[in-house]
């Protein structure tokens, strides 16, 4: 409702300059009729937008065009934040893989292994496996 105020009191001013321009030329100002009448054009406004709020319809200003790329950038930029996700996630197991390699004694790995009873292969890759050969052969009690 605020923008149809707005509206009623542009209508006043620019009626109210076009009279002071009018007496300054020194023509005759617009009767209050004039006002009435475009003021009417404030009230049917207000009414169509009452109207359209009750309906639930809003009118937009960005054309289909414009909606539809807008659409498509978000789709674009959910399918890049889902990759960034996927990333991420590969990304903790390829640092966990690494730091096996680099950091973690085979043998440690081994003995916990033997320790809890979990197979070899849901710590330690085949190819570890084969690298670290030696680490198999240690036994359970073994201490760093």
């Amino acid at each position: 409702m605020q923008l149809v105020v707005l509206k009623g009191e542009k209508i006043r001013k620019k009626l109210e300059k076009e009279n002071t321009k009018r007496e300054a030329e020194g023509e005759k100002p617009l009767p209050e009729k004039e006002l009435r009448e475009r003021l009417k054009a404030a009230d049917e406004l207000e009414k169509t937008i009452k109207r359209d709020r009750k309906n639930g319809y809003e009118e937009t200003k960005m054309s289909e065009e414009r909606i539809v790329a807008a659409l498509k950038k978000m789709v674009e930029r959910i399918q890049v934040a889902k990759l960034a996700a996927t990333d991420k996630d590969e990304g903790k197991e390829i640092s966990l893989g690494t730091s096996k390699i680099n950091y973690i004694d085979p043998r440690i790995s081994v003995v916990w292994c033997k320790q809890f009873d979990v197979t070899l292969n849901k710590v330690l890759t085949e190819t570890l496996l084969e690298k670290f050969t030696a680490a198999n052969h240690v036994e359970a009690e073994f201490e760093w």
